[in-house]
């Protein structure tokens, strides 16, 4: 690719020495810190296009703002620099989305994703509902903080980007904890608040979970009290994947189909495999944003 790159210089906060006094890092901590912002590069850019929802095969322009190229690296140093396409020449004319443009004036990838890991930092909201790239953030925290910190700067650019080792463990814990997901589960329909717009679902396992629900729309489900129901809705639950609340989406009479497919306890192993053939009673009932309905069934099928 013959465009101008940016130049661009990193620079781990180690106060490591060995027993002689010199700065202990070793060429690869660089390279594993570049590893982990590659990544999260690509994360981040994919995000910036298609949004949580977004899989699949990343985009070519994707790629190529990712093609990066070391122009300095010496063993016993604490930089490398790096030489990184310009996003203005990478991104084709034909995306004039607004996301788009702005990705334009931003300079590179790199200045991308540290922009990205400053919002989350100050709204962990904003990158709530994607596992992928929570977890390319947890892995570029735990190497920052492993290295005392980072800093970069961008020829031309004024103010450098920089995390330090609290903000790094920031970004650890942001990616351990449970981010909301639409799920599917049984319960029993135990309060209904209309003035509050809120529900109280009774589990198998006697833990009740606070539900809310869109604004007026208590009244649609007075007649469902006290009967075992579906629920579908965005699940938040603790560290040890207990739900916490749900915001639901709807509620229905469940069938006795529903009770052999869907979980009833309060608490989802989410990292189970998916059940064998047959052993449908195990299934967890996460269901990905994205998906429809049809889609759903389609996997069932398949697995049943």
């Amino acid at each position: 690719m013959g465009e101008e790159r940016l130049q661009h210089e990193l620079r781990l906060m180690t106060t490591s020495v060995d027993e002689k006094g010199q700065l202990r890092v070793p060429v690869d901590a660089l390279i594993e810190v570049l590893d982990k912002l590659l990544r999260l590069a690509r994360q981040v850019l994919t995000f910036h296009e298609r949004g949580a929802a977004g899989r699949g095969r990343q985009p070519t322009w994707v790629r190529n703002a990712t093609e990066w190229h070391i122009s300095k690296l010496e063993s016993g140093s604490m930089k490398v620099q790096l030489e990184v396409p310009q996003l203005e020449q990478v991104l084709d004319a034909e995306y004039e989305d607004s996301w788009a443009v702005d990705l334009r004036s931003m300079g590179s990838a790199v200045d991308v994703t540290f922009k990205m890991i400053k919002n989350s930092l100050r709204d962990p909201s904003s990158v709530i509902s994607d596992s992928p790239l929570l977890k390319a953030m947890g892995k570029m925290g735990r190497v920052i903080e492993e290295y005392g910190g980072l800093t970069v700067t961008r020829s031309g650019q004024q103010a450098p980007w920089d995390v330090d080792v609290q903000q790094a463990k920031k970004l650890r814990a942001m990616s351990l904890e449970r981010r909301p997901q639409v799920e599917r589960f049984l319960g029993r329909l135990d309060t209904l608040s209309l003035s509050r717009d809120k529900i109280g679902i009774q589990m198998e396992d006697e833990v009740v979970i606070d539900g809310r629900l869109t604004k007026g729309f208590g009244e649609n489900y007075r007649e469902l009290m006290g009967k075992n129901v579906l629920i579908q809705g965005r699940i938040s639950r603790d560290i040890r994947g207990r739900m916490k609340s749900v915001k639901v989406q709807w509620i229905r009479k469940a069938t006795e189909e529903d009770r052999r497919l869907w979980t009833t306890a309060s608490t989802i192993q989410t990292a189970l495999p998916l059940p064998r053939p047959g052993v449908m009673a195990h299934y967890i009932g996460s269901i990905p944003a994205y998906d429809s309905d049809v889609d759903i069934e389609a996997m069932l099928k398949e697995l049943d």
